[in-house]
């Protein structure tokens, strides 16, 4: 069975057997499986899920995939920490901090000369974000083999990125290039990925952009508050950036605890923090 077939298979909400599920840990460990491929088969199994039995297959083969450490010697409980990583919906907890006192950065700096304006720090902050998105979806269709389907979009997208750069800095200046991106990657890429995801993937674009588009419940607020009270009052020197971006960020870490995590999330997140704080 070709790697593509398995994806396949989970992409249309079919169960995975043992043997599919060996062949794919065991092919992401020798190398044989790429990362665009692990990827596409990894959001079809967060999209489509797995049952108890595909998720017991995939626990084992992970377990033998590596080698096995005899802990028997050691006093005690044993405790092993892992995490997957991932993209979350943390990125307000920081980029809002950045948006907001970015002026009062480059001015302590560089001077104020050097800053170019609350336009292109909005728009670069955004372009940050619309990237990190389209470049997740993008490895996923990467993964199916069809890239040849996302071709004539991607070069639409550039056309109006390059049309609307050079319009935009003869009328606008700095903020040109910066215009540009946002607008080939809002008139053309976030409509036109998520269908091309849909082709391959059999995945609903709204169930795309309500996943990435959730944490705005709250990330939108934050932002435009932290914003009001970064312009009612500019820190003067380096000190008072810290004290007052610092209070920020935890701010945002404590709104993304209380409205974007589940209750079963926050337990996880204190397992963990727990056997980090156990092990030191």
């Amino acid at each position: 069975m070709q790697f593509v077939d398995i994806i396949a298979r989970k992409r249309d909400g079919e169960a995975l057997s043992r043997e599919a599920i060996d062949a794919f840990v065991e092919g992401v460990v020798n190398g044989s499986v790429p990362d665009y491929q692990a990827s596409a088969l990894l959001m079809a199994i967060v999209l489509r899920g797995m049952t108890d039995d595909e998720t017991a297959w995939l626990t084992d083969a992970m377990v033998r995939s590596g080698d096995r450490v005899d802990l028997s010697d050691l006093p005690g409980v044993k405790v092993g920490k892992h995490s997957t990583g991932g993209v979350g919906d943390k990125v307000s907890i920081v980029l809002a901090p950045v948006a907001a006192y970015n002026r009062a950065f480059v001015h302590l700096w560089v001077g104020q000369n050097g800053y170019a304006g609350e336009a292109v720090t909005i728009l670069a902050c955004l372009n940050a974000v619309l990237w990190g998105i389209f470049a997740l979806w993008g490895w996923a269709l990467l993964g199916t083999g069809h890239i040849a389907w996302w071709v004539p979009f991607a070069l639409l997208s550039t056309l109006v990125n390059v049309v609307v750069s050079v319009l935009g800095t003869i009328a606008f200046g700095l903020v040109g290039p910066l215009l540009g991106t946002t607008a080939g990657l809002g008139l053309v890429t976030s409509w036109a990925l998520p269908r091309v995801l849909h082709r391959a993937l059999a995945i609903p674009p709204r169930e795309l952009w309500r996943a990435v588009l959730s944490p705005l419940r709250w990330g939108l607020a934050f932002a435009v508050v932290l914003q009001a009270v970064a312009a009612y009052h500019r820190p003067v020197d380096w000190f008072e950036l810290i004290a007052v971006a610092g209070p920020s960020v935890a701010v945002g870490l404590v709104l993304w605890w209380r409205l974007s995590l589940g209750r079963e999330d926050r337990s996880a997140w204190r397992a963990r923090l727990c056997s980090v704080t156990q092990s030191r």
